[in-house]
């Protein structure tokens, strides 16, 4: 059992670092413009998008899995019109996602059904991984799409690429 448990603090751990990968090479990939357009004014920038992953994994991971205080202002990452360069939000990915790291190399086997209380509700920490997980897999397709949408032709894909017809 304690085999499996740390087979799936390390699977997360590298899927984590997958996503934070391909998001800050996705980020890396366009312009300052890039990374602050939105299509219409209820949609969410890149640089926004950042925000809100980066609140939502310091919240899960500081806070909830190492008992942190963590301030966090979520409606603000959505509601900012701040103009950010790449170089801001490819740092601000590299930050959340090496916390992200750094608590799950010292997370425990046992850890992973200590209770945690998330917005649906008490979990464990084992929810709460695969909650973030699936979450932070959307937003980073947010991204992806985004830096596709504004490069066309010129994105570079950072996974398995597929043959052009």
């Amino acid at each position: 059992m304690a085999d499996r448990d740390q087979h799936l603090i390390d699977m997360h751990r590298r899927k984590m670092a997958d996503l934070g990968r391909r998001a800050v090479e996705a980020v890396r990939q366009l312009g300052d413009d890039d990374v602050n357009w939105r299509p219409n004014e209820d949609s969410n920038s890149i640089a926004n998008i950042v925000l809100h992953m980066a609140g939502n994994m310091d919240q899960r991971y500081l806070a909830g899995i190492a008992g942190m205080t963590v301030h966090r202002d979520r409606d603000a990452e959505f509601n900012s019109r701040r103009m950010y360069s790449r170089d801001e939000v490819a740092a601000e990915l590299d930050r959340a996602f090496g916390e992200v790291d750094r608590i799950l190399t010292g997370l425990a086997p046992a850890d992973l059904d200590r209770p945690q209380q998330l917005h649906t509700g008490p979990a464990t920490v084992l929810d709460a991984l695969f909650l973030v997980a699936t979450h932070i897999s959307e937003h980073v397709g947010q991204i992806l799409y985004i830096a596709k949408l504004r490069l066309g032709a010129g994105y570079r894909v950072l996974s398995t690429p597929h043959k052009k017809a």
